[in-house]
């Protein structure tokens, strides 16, 4: 949800602010699903990934030159290892994230559900 939206959602009725709410929290765990999807996916085909991945970049000598330069590394193995290493971080990341939005969306819709109508 955008934060603009978030700020001024008590603006709107009770019941529109949780249908609000239901709606966010709802997209956040099919984003986290296809996340979890991504993870598992990666998690079985990371050796072929990186084997991929250093074939495909060999085939460019001057890829694989520079990328051997700007990585420091020895080997076209260990740049892509380190690739993927962050690219994995990077989703572990957005899952953190996300569970944590989901974690702090439902807890102001509790608050919604347990707070009474002072009209």
């Amino acid at each position: 949800m955008e934060e603009g939206k978030f700020f001024f959602l008590g603006m709107i009725p009770k019941q529109a602010r949780m249908q609000s709410l239901k709606a966010y929290i709802e997209s956040l765990e099919m984003e986290r699903e296809k996340l979890l999807r991504i993870q598992e996916f990666i998690e079985i085909s990371k050796d072929h990934a990186v084997y991929a991945n250093v074939e495909r970049i060999s085939e460019d000598e001057q890829l694989s030159n520079r990328l051997l330069e700007v990585s420091g590394e020895k080997t076209l193995e260990q740049v892509v290892e380190n690739i993927y290493k962050y690219q994995v971080y990077d989703l572990e990341y957005g899952l953190k994230r996300i569970q944590d939005d989901i974690t702090f969306f439902k807890n102001i819709l509790e608050r919604e559900l347990n707070c009474r109508d002072t009209n």
